[in-house]
């Protein structure tokens, strides 16, 4: 400290006697060059104020290290400082600003009105006389409130001259009051706005002379705002360089950017920024880039007839052959494949499809599903029945030609519409054994054992290969489902969901006996005229209900009963030992992101089955009397009250967690401290049929119990 107050003392005596003694210039050009004098000494006073005001506190206060507000002004003391704009901006009532990216450090001074103002997303509420600091490459928006809002602003930069020491450097690095980001209501208001107004008048002059008296008033506008910072105690945050990063990505991803140009923007190594990224995300940031700009490809290729180049020039690549390369070898299909495959996909609303959508990058890593028909990976909701007119309009055809046919030959129709036999071969008929099928949307007749099933409703194939029964067809999502890996082979690939034309001509080719499906599934009608259908409501039994149920329906009722046995005595073999580790204990499952977190009930996959209904374990209130209570299968929840609902032991989607991880209310969590949280699967732990059930068993009582394998 003293030896700062030598350097400006001696600086000062330097600018105020030195030159008279060394000076050879004349009277006149001395005289002339007083008022530059005087305002570097007005600078330099300036800078020995904020010392010894500072300095007088810490010893006030018996303070052996630097506190914040003291560290803020040793550095400003230190700091060569360009004053690069100083603006007063009116905004209408309902006008806002931005996003806009800070070109440099910046104060944002209120004087009238209120908005509310975000600073990288962190939201103030400006009523009247509001300061607020925030640094270079932070995003700026204004949202109006209803009526016109005024405010400063004053743009600077800030460095730190050579020579500096190791130990400044270091400080600069730990607590850069030039990045800081806080937000104070002023108890002197008045005297920051007197020295705005006079800052902002003498911007506008042409003089150079006016910026040394810009540079003073600045200081004493500095000196003001420290004082405050010390008297309010603010709390004063620095800013997530990750989350710069990825915002700035997010909005510019169709600009060119580079590793390079990322660590020119925000004053980082090209090697600190990608690591700081990476330790944070698990991902560099170009690969971070690619991720936003192919999830924003996916979206343009199912929502709009824009061509691939257009597409590609869209999203950041000139080069739409590298596009479609890249699109292929990140989601397994080529761009127009991709769009043939959803343009039509749709989504059914009562199913655990309708759980909120996930992150940009998450989304895209475990929702982009190479797959026809499976309509809980679609971002979009139903698709109006006219889109694709003509291809459903030749598939209603071939339909009609196919039932007129039937009738010409003097064929009837069963009582669910399915076309029957023609009359030459009633003896045949008088042979076919039929049963009633009884759901909660009503009963259906269908042949009894039925030997060319095809089921539409991915959320049942696990019951019907647990029972023996090898469908003839199955949505290729099914197909590919590691749990159940050398049950499906042979079975064809019925191609797109119900109401895609192509999956109806594919179903007619196949000639199935019965078809499962799901109650509210698009296209229904014209399914249930192929042949008879079980449209079932999700979630309407529970997991042995709706076994038997098949098991009786298909012939297969001692391998129902037999599945049943030995599933009972699993779950009896463990319950006891799960109990004794969870006890009272409360456990949730969690899923989404940060936008739309939610927690699972008993009926909704992600293992809730077997915890809370096989296992019989206790979920938080909150989460009890949301889902299980009412008969819902999820509950929509507020990160901001994650600890309410967190439970002591915790499973949680990958999706989920690799982004909640950094929330500082997770890492406060019981369950996060002492260890007890358990990463499922997003895609494997999606379902809860008997083969589903059967694996996420072995994992769940696993991790309860310490054990990596349970031996069945």
């Amino acid at each position: 400290m003293t030896i700062c107050i030598y350097n400006a003392v001696n600086r000062w005596f330097d600018h105020s006697y030195g030159r008279r003694i060394n000076s050879e210039k004349s009277y006149e050009h001395s005289k002339a060059m007083a008022p530059v004098r005087f305002s570097q000494i007005a600078v330099l006073a300036l800078q020995l104020i904020i010392i010894i005001t500072y300095n007088k506190a810490t010893k006030q206060k018996g303070l052996v290290t630097l506190k914040q507000e003291n560290t803020q002004a040793l550095l400003w003391n230190q700091a060569a400082i360009k004053i690069l704009d100083i603006r007063h901006t009116a905004l209408a009532p309902g006008e806002g600003f931005g996003p806009y990216k800070l070109p440099a450090s910046m104060f944002l001074f209120s004087t009238r009105g209120n908005a509310q103002v975000l600073l990288d997303g962190t939201a103030y509420m400006a009523k009247g006389f509001q300061l607020m600091h925030s640094g270079k490459g932070a995003t700026l928006q204004i949202v109006p409130a209803g009526e016109a809002f005024e405010y400063y602003s004053i743009f600077y930069k800030a460095t730190i001259p050579a020579p500096a020491s190791q130990s400044l450097l270091e400080l600069l690095k730990r607590s850069n009051p030039f990045l800081a980001q806080y937000s104070l209501i002023p108890s002197s208001p008045v005297l920051l706005f007197h020295h705005l107004q006079q800052m902002h008048e003498q911007w506008q002059g042409p003089e150079s002379l006016r910026r040394f008296q810009i540079k003073a008033l600045f200081y004493q506008f500095v000196y003001q705002v420290l004082a405050e910072l010390e008297r309010e105690g603010s709390e004063v945050t620095y800013p997530d360089l990750t989350a710069q990063i990825m915002l700035y990505m997010e909005k510019n991803y169709a600009e060119p950017i580079t590793l390079e140009s990322l660590a020119e923007m925000f004053r980082y190594s090209a090697y600190h920024l990608s690591a700081t990224f990476k330790q944070s995300t698990g991902y560099s940031p170009i690969d971070y880039l690619i991720r936003i700009r192919l999830e924003k490809a996916a979206s343009l290729l199912t929502e709009t007839d824009a061509s691939l180049r257009t597409i590609s020039a869209g999203v950041g690549y000139k080069d739409v052959y590298y596009f479609s390369r890249l699109f292929k070898k990140k989601l397994g299909v080529s761009p127009a494949e991709y769009r043939r495959r959803n343009w039509q996909q749709s989504k059914v609303a009562d199913s655990p499809a309708k759980f909120p959508t996930y992150s940009i990058v998450e989304r895209m890593l475990n929702r982009y599903i190479d797959s026809d028909n499976y309509y809980q990976y679609t971002k979009k909701g139903d698709f109006p029945m006219s889109r694709g007119s003509r291809a459903s309009l030749a598939a209603t055809a071939l339909l009609c030609i196919m039932l007129l046919l039937s009738a010409c030959s003097g064929a009837t129709s069963t009582s669910n519409g399915a076309a029957a036999p023609a009359q030459g071969d009633a003896n045949n008929v008088a042979k076919v054994e039929t049963i009633t099928y009884k759901t909660t949307s009503g009963e259906v007749t269908i042949p009894k054992n039925p030997k060319r099933v095809i089921i539409l409703a991915d959320s049942y194939v696990g019951y019907f290969l647990a029972l023996g029964i090898k469908p003839v067809g199955l949505s290729e999502f099914a197909l590919n489902h590691p749990f159940y890996a050398g049950k499906v082979d042979g079975i064809e690939n019925i191609g797109g969901y119900g109401d895609d034309s192509n999956s109806l001509e594919k179903l007619l080719e196949l000639k199935p006996d019965v078809i499962i499906a799901l109650d509210n599934a698009k296209n229904l009608e014209n399914i249930q005229k192929i042949a008879p259908t079980v449209a079932i409501k999700y979630g309407e039994k529970n997991l042995r209900e709706q076994l038997r149920a098949f098991g009786k329906a298909f012939g297969r009722e001692q391998e129902a009963e037999a599945w049943i046995a030995n599933w009972d005595s699993k779950v009896a073999k463990y319950k006891p030992a799960v109990h004794e580790v969870v006890g009272d204990k409360k456990v949730a499952i969690l899923g989404g992101d940060m936008k739309s977190l939610g927690a699972f009930g008993d009926f909704y996959g992600r293992g809730g089955e077997i915890l809370y209904r096989e296992f019989g374990l206790k979920a938080p209130e909150i989460i009890q009397k949301a889902t299980m209570d009412i008969g819902k299968g999820y509950v929509a929840l507020s990160h901001e009250k994650l600890p309410e609902y967190a439970g002591d032991f915790l499973f949680i989607e990958d999706s989920l967690e690799k982004e909640i991880s950094k929330n500082e209310l997770w890492q406060q969590l019981d369950a996060v401290k002492n260890k007890r949280v358990y990463t499922i699967d997003s895609n494997t732990f999606y379902f809860n049929d008997p083969l589903s059930l059967e694996k996420q068993f072995d994992y769940i009582a696993g991790k309860l119990l310490g054990e990596e394998t349970i031996s069945k």
